[in-house]
């Protein structure tokens, strides 16, 4: 490419970046008088506690129908296992979803943690997805 056409092409991108920057910037801002939605944090609603609390005797039913892992859940509580809510670390993003802290304890007592993404889903809270919390 001759030295030229480098320089066009280089106009042309750093024109394209610019245009999609400001591109970004109006779509992703709020109508005027709207408010962004924040986080907000507080007590675990009971019935977010209660799923967490029954997800090992019916993973099936605490697992939201759009999970990747629906279909394998049941292995990951075998007969024993017990899950708690590590109290404190409810976030809920938007009312039908929000983040919390679960802690899972093994029938040989091993325990992990993990932050859940919570779902309400057809009127009952359920697991989206999880990621392991390193200590």
């Amino acid at each position: 490419m001759s030295r030229s056409g480098r320089r066009f092409l280089v106009v042309v991108l750093i024109i394209l970046a610019v245009a999609g920057g400001a591109l970004g910037f109006f779509i992703l801002q709020p109508a005027q008088g709207q408010s962004v939605p924040r986080a907000t944090s507080g007590p675990v609603p009971a019935p977010v506690a209660e799923a967490v609390q029954s997800l090992p005797a019916d993973p099936a039913d605490y697992v939201s129908a759009q999970s990747p892992v629906r279909g394998s859940i049941a292995a990951a509580f075998p007969p024993g296992t017990t899950t708690t809510i590590v109290q404190d670390t409810w976030s809920q993003t938007v009312d039908n979803q929000g983040l919390v802290q679960v802690a899972i304890t093994r029938p040989d007592k091993t325990k992990e943690v993990y932050a859940a993404m919570m779902v309400l889903e057809d009127g009952k809270w359920k697991v989206l997805a999880t990621l392991p919390v390193q200590k």
